[in-house]
């Protein structure tokens, strides 16, 4: 999948953290953290059965820890829609403390009608999750 650097997603607008409702506080793991600041496709969004889309998720450092080699935005739970884990390989990727990145998800909506929700969530690189819990919520209609 492509990963973004600190760039802002076109057309989107960071949200005021905890606005949208589409996260859980972050909570720090050892010097490992991360809190939501935005997402570009809204919960509760219609999408058609197998569309394709992309989703952003924006995530700030809280930690005191850079996000590095082995460090993944991957799935935990719910619907993954063909998502990929987004990993950080190379010293481009990397996320040093205070700084955002922004995970770029390739997802295709279920078949079936229905809501479908998908949580994501980062981890470190002995496997263990940390930071704010997001999701990405659609209907397919």
């Amino acid at each position: 999948g492509t990963f973004t650097l600190n760039t802002p997603l076109a057309g989107v607008t960071p949200l005021p953290t905890q606005s949208s409702g589409s996260t859980t506080n972050g909570y720090a793991v050892g010097c490992d953290n991360a809190e939501y600041i935005g997402q570009s496709v809204d919960d509760g969004t219609t999408m058609d059965p197998q569309e394709e889309f992309t989703v952003g998720f924006s995530l700030q450092n809280t930690g005191t820890c850079a996000w590095d080699e082995g460090y993944v935005f991957a799935f935990k739970s719910g619907e993954q829609m063909s998502g990929d884990d987004q990993r950080i390989v190379g010293s481009d990727q990397y996320t040093d403390p205070g700084h955002s990145q922004a995970f770029i998800l390739h997802l295709k909506a279920p078949k079936p009608k229905g809501e479908y929700k998908g949580y994501w969530q980062m981890q470190n690189d002995a496997g263990v999750w940390f930071g704010s819990l997001v999701w990405i919520d659609i209907v397919v209609d």
